[in-house]
């Protein structure tokens, strides 16, 4: 947040979980300055928006398989999680490049990848967006493995 959007974060609330009551954690807090609060043990509702947020993420991704993936797909419903703060963070109205979870999509294959009598893309199933690349996260239905590529629709 201070590096892509200039805002200072002062306080980081979280839950007693080995990671954050580690003398590292503490450290790395009093070097940058960043007051480190923990909730009082057994009480989640202390943690107020994120664990509802949490939840609502997992009864998302529940919604999405049931919808239309098989089980196989669970480790791929971090799509709910792309969504929910896309237009808080990034300021952008658009939502143009969205696609269903679940649908079936085309791949494009760029030309030296192929015999020139051969498809020009590769019927997949979209299962979400690409953390690293400006891709989607297609599953090929005939090699049966995440790719990471544009979209034909």
């Amino acid at each position: 947040m201070e590096n892509q959007r200039g805002l200072k974060i002062k306080t980081l609330r979280s839950d007693r979980d080995g990671e954050y009551t580690s003398n590292e954690f503490g450290k790395f807090c009093e070097d940058t300055r960043l007051e480190g609060q923990l909730t009082t043990s057994y009480t989640p509702q202390q943690n107020g928006v994120a664990e509802k947020k949490h939840m609502t993420i997992v009864e998302m991704a529940k919604s999405m398989l049931l919808e239309k993936g098989p089980v196989r797909f669970g480790g791929e419903v971090y799509t709910d999680v792309y969504l929910t703060p896309f237009e808080a963070y990034s300021g952008k109205k658009s939502v143009s490049f969205l696609r269903v979870f679940g649908s079936i999509c085309y791949a494009y294959v760029h030309k030296t990848l192929r015999h020139k009598l051969e498809e020009k893309s590769e019927k997949c199933i979209f299962v979400g967006y690409n953390s690293h690349t400006k891709g989607y996260r297609l599953y090929d239905l005939k090699k049966e493995r995440v790719i990471i590529r544009g979209m034909l629709l």
